[in-house]
């Protein structure tokens, strides 16, 4: 019984010592802090190109007959930004392929579900390599890399390396229009 108590009391002390976060607070003497802390913060310089990729984006989801997010890349954004352009890209182009997965899965699942989920799992896949923190996130994207190669062979998984790096500069030089994410895509 008393092994089993130190044991347990040991356990609350780690993990109370281990749950508490670090703040270093430095005061060099030199009064108010630089930050601002009133104000509106700085407008984006992607805001206008959003909102216009946007409005295109959900005027073609009605031009095709289904309005709102036809695609499911807005989640919880009312805007098209950063990795949900990534998303509808990448939608765009794997289009190709599509209507076969549809076939395949249309009396199991809804293919729109699945097509969203997977463009999604592609997308965050391949953000998880250009994440900044380098433990947590390139751990889990080297094993389902590894899983990966073995599965589809190096010579196909490097082609889509290629193409997301591709697809990754056009979106930052010409991604200002759906228009270019629909034909620079395919």
């Amino acid at each position: 019984m008393a092994p089993r108590l130190i044991g347990v009391l040991l356990l609350l002390v780690l993990l109370s010592a281990c749950s508490a976060t670090r703040v270093v607070r430095l005061d060099m003497g030199r009064g108010q802090t630089v930050v601002p802390l009133d104000g509106q913060p700085p407008a984006s310089q992607w805001a206008e190109v959003d909102a216009r990729v946007t409005r295109e984006y959900l005027r073609f989801c009605e031009a095709i007959g289904k309005p709102g997010d036809c695609r499911g890349v807005l989640m919880n954004s009312p805007l098209l930004s950063g990795d949900s352009r990534y998303a509808l890209a990448m939608s765009f182009a794997i289009d190709a392929v599509i209507p076969e997965m549809m076939e395949a899965f249309k009396d199991m699942a809804d293919p729109e579900a699945i097509k969203a989920s997977i463009l999604w799992t592609m997308t965050l896949y391949a953000s998880m390599w250009m994440a900044p923190e380098p433990v947590f996130s390139k751990g889990i994207a080297t094993v389902v890399t590894a899983s990966f190669i073995c599965y589809i062979g190096v010579d196909t998984f490097w082609t889509l390396i290629q193409g997301w790096r591709r697809l990754a500069k056009l979106l930052s030089t010409e991604g200002t229009s759906l228009n270019k994410l629909v034909t620079r895509s395919q």
